[in-house]
């Protein structure tokens, strides 16, 4: 399944995205574990906490 995942950080309150991938997963928890590689290793500079949000499986 193709997953969409955004990354965000919340500004002010909101949500701002600062970067989007599509993942292909089996499962949603394949899916999570990606995530988080992605996060560590793409998005290792942003001093802000980064929220991870994964949408349903495109179709």
């Amino acid at each position: 399944m193709l997953y969409q995942v955004d990354f965000a950080i919340s500004v002010k309150g909101a949500y701002q995205d600062i970067y989007q991938a599509f993942i292909f997963a089996m499962s949603l928890k394949e899916a999570k574990a990606e995530a988080e590689e992605i996060k560590a290793e793409v998005l290792e500079g942003i001093k802000q906490k980064i929220h991870v949000f994964i949408g349903d499986p495109a179709c």
